[in-house]
């Protein structure tokens, strides 16, 4: 204790470990033990025995903060970012900053132990941090009507040293650039929800027929009136021979590129963009959300947890929930309750749309491009499935009544196909599934 009370005035210099620094350590330990006993704090010879001991080190390395539990290491953070962004903490950073470190503060979250812990095995299992491909994961699952974050995962370990080594990171890829993720990743096909919701919300039906067949969009075929459109666009679809004339339901059950991009002309692309923004999507860079033709079959580049929102929204009969972890806060010294960010929610779509967007997102889950995801269990689910030009992103991401999750599987940097891909002998566009249907039986037991 005495060596520790004597190193505060210059640490490195008094630094025991150091074998240069151990007579002037001693020196200055004993100094302290002299003033304690000139305090009357002990005897003489109780600091006789003191100084007559050697200063002998046993270091043992300790992980700090959220690197001390790499379960659940990434939530973690999100909740450390969420203070330092979060005005209820203090009107500058540097204030909220200060309240983390040094306020003493008990936080509890919005975190399930329980499906947390299924989450992160699933992610590091199917995608391990150590695979040479590198492949990212992350997933984030929030609960419907509340907007609480219950699950956060990501196929790393988080390490907020400087370290090279495959496969640590403290980069949350499941968070927006500003809560310490990344800029976000293309979502793909999953962005034809929000052309869906648009479609309906215009008094078109699921059961309209729509054009598939494969041609060339000019600038003219498409209205924004929140800007202007140039250029020729033509979309193809993943599979050949797909049904030229197919229904709204049947064209989301097998995500049909033309057929959105068919859908997306008969509408304006800037009110396909404000439907999105009302179930809080946004650019996980901050960036205006784009609007251009091809932006509904997904270019835009967004962030896990804005899509489990969203998702979470639509469930919800199209009440939107902001996402939150943090449930309270408490001083520990004085037990003083903190005001923390609240989920502020509010309707997206009305809940006939809602309901419409549920219906055909559910054909995705029994006989579309989800199928892989079901839980077999018998809860009612909805879904849709993302993948980006060449496979260079993968998404799952759907709802049941309770838990909405959205799962992503991708390039972290690069542009390598996942269908090109093989981990642990399973393609890599297909891990989306295992590791999405594997959390959801979770929180169809739990919810």
């Amino acid at each position: 204790a005495a060596v520790l009370a004597a190193m505060l005035k210059s640490p490195n210099d008094y630094k025991p470990d150091v074998p240069a620094n151990l007579d002037r350590a001693k020196n200055r330990r004993d100094y302290v033990i002299d003033n304690m006993v000139t305090a009357g704090y002990i005897s003489q010879h109780a600091a006789d025995q003191a100084k007559a001991t050697p200063i002998e080190t046993h270091l043992t390395n300790a992980k700090a903060g959220c690197e001390a539990d790499q379960q659940t290491a990434f939530f973690c953070d999100f909740v450390v970012w969420t203070v330092r962004n979060s005005p209820e903490f203090g009107p500058t950073p540097q204030d909220r900053e200060q309240l983390l470190r040094r306020g003493g503060l008990d936080i509890y979250t919005s975190l399930d132990v329980n499906l947390q812990k299924v989450a992160d095995t699933a992610i590091k299992k199917y995608v391990p941090p150590t695979d040479p491909s590198q492949v990212g994961s992350a997933s984030v699952s929030v609960q419907v009507g509340t907007g609480r974050v219950l699950a956060l995962a990501e196929n790393r370990i988080y390490d907020q040293t400087a370290s090279t080594q495959p496969g640590h990171t403290s980069v949350d890829y499941a968070t927006d650039k500003a809560y310490g993720g990344s800029s976000g990743f293309q979502v793909g096909s999953t962005y034809k929800i929000f052309t869906l919701g648009q479609w309906l919300t215009a008094g078109h039906h699921l059961m309209d027929k729509v054009d598939g067949r494969v041609r060339n969009y000019h600038a003219s075929d498409f209205s924004a009136r929140c800007g202007v459109i140039a250029g020729d666009w033509q979309p193809n679809n993943d599979v050949n021979n797909e049904p030229q004339n197919p229904t709204v339901v049947q064209a989301t059950a097998i995500s049909e590129n033309t057929a959105f991009a068919n859908m997306a002309s008969k509408l304006d692309l800037c009110d396909i963009r404000d439907l999105a923004m009302r179930f809080g999507i946004h650019r996980a860079d901050g960036t205006e959300l784009l609007y251009y033709p091809s932006s509904v079959l997904g270019v835009n580049e967004i962030a896990p947890i804005s899509v489990a929102a969203a998702m979470a929204g639509i469930s919800n009969n199209g009440m939107f929930c902001t996402p939150v972890a943090i449930d309270k806060v408490l001083v520990r010294a004085t037990q003083q309750q903190l005001t923390v960010p609240q989920t502020t929610c509010s309707q997206a779509v009305t809940p006939d749309v809602a309901h419409g967007m549920t219906y055909a997102m559910h054909a995705v889950m029994t006989g579309g491009t989800g199928g892989g995801s079901n839980t077999g269990d018998g809860a009612f689910l909805a879904g849709k499935t993302g993948t980006t030009d060449s496979g260079v992103h993968t998404w799952m991401s759907g709802f049941s009544s309770t838990v909405a999750t959205s799962t992503w599987v991708g390039n972290v940097v690069g542009t390598k196909s996942m269908r090109g891909i093989t981990i642990n002998k399973k393609a890599a566009a297909t891990l989306r599934h295992d590791i999405w249907r594997t959390i959801m039986q979770t929180a169809d037991k739990i919810y």
